[in-house]
């Protein structure tokens, strides 16, 4: 039996490191939003250049076998080159790849990530996927549910059909497509949860509201869709999550931030394993605190990724 088996993308991350000089920031007062903006029909000049293993399952399900943490990964790639690269990195990590999917005709996912500042944009293609559980769907305590993509309703389904029939514990990462489907698409997944993690406006998005912070009335709005415990990360203000009986707050880590993705995923990663190895909500939130600082100091979601001694080894020192 498997401790947990994450669900989701995987791809391959290019980074392009901007120059400071040839792009600019604009922020929008109205839209309280900021923009990248480069010349038009022009050739910009890049400081550095890398790539990376990337995805959310794939990260996630990196870090949680790093922590010690018996881990399988449900994938679907290309039969391409891409998906072939993919497939040799990842055998070198201690993560079951039974269920990884290489698919003829189909393209692997790729993304080109823009880092300034200290801050990326991301560029992504995912290939059209009808992710689903294979006849031969092993034993697991936790399964962790992140982005699936347009046709994510279907696979829904028969994630329904498992929990009433197995005993597992549901944790749920959504991304660009369940979130922009809304609360309703997602309400049967999301009252099924053990745990639910999103940021601050992934969770404003569920409520249906744009908070200007995380505060225990908006962590009470989130628990009230159904979850057990909702965990909710804002960047630079640290992480919060809320059980029905204690609220909690984890600081970050002051650390010198190079590049951002992988953030979120090595956060959950943390979380899960400090959960599945019997700690509480404070020390999860601790885990999930240290093992982003780690990859935030890297370029690419995975190079940073803690092993349990050293996860152990830094929560000591905090």
């Amino acid at each position: 039996m498997f401790d947990i088996v994450t669900v989701g993308h995987a791809t391959i991350d290019f980074f392009l490191e901007l120059y400071p000089k040839t792009a600019d920031v604009i922020w929008s007062k109205k839209k309280k939003d900021s923009y990248v903006c480069l010349d038009f029909a022009d050739k910009t000049p890049v400081k550095d250049i890398g790539w990376s293993l990337g995805g959310n399952a794939l990260n996630s399900g990196i870090g949680l076998s790093r922590l010690g943490v018996n881990a399988a990964l449900l994938t679907d790639v290309g039969q391409d080159e891409w998906g072939q690269l993919i497939r040799q990195k990842i055998s070198s990590e201690k993560i079951n790849l039974d269920y990884f999917s290489m698919n003829p005709g189909e393209k692997t996912d790729l993304s080109i990530i823009l880092t300034l500042n200290g801050e990326r944009t991301i560029l992504s293609y995912h290939h059209p996927r009808k992710y689903h559980f294979p006849d031969n769907f092993p034993e697991c305590r936790w399964l962790y549910l992140t982005s699936l993509g347009e046709k994510f309703l279907l696979f829904h389904r028969q994630l329904l059909n498992l929990l009433n029939q197995r005993e597992i514990k549901l944790a749920f990462n959504p991304g660009t497509y369940e979130l922009l489907a809304g609360y309703k698409e997602n309400q049967e997944i999301i009252k099924r949860c053990e745990l639910l993690f999103v940021n601050r406006e992934e969770a404003g998005e569920l409520v249906g509201q744009k908070p200007l912070e995380v505060n225990n009335q908006l962590l009470e709005q989130l628990r009230k869709l159904g979850p057990k415990v909702v965990i909710i990360t804002d960047g630079e203000k640290g992480s919060y999550a809320y059980d029905g009986k204690h609220f909690y707050h984890q600081p970050i880590l002051p650390v010198n931030k190079i590049e951002m993705t992988g953030a979120g995923d090595s956060f959950s990663a943390a979380f899960l394993a400090a959960r599945i190895s019997g700690g509480d909500i404070y020390q999860a939130l601790k885990w999930g605190t240290v093992n982003s600082a780690s990859v935030i100091q890297q370029v690419g979601s995975t190079k940073g990724l803690l092993t349990r001694r050293e996860m152990e080894e830094r929560v000591d020192k905090l």
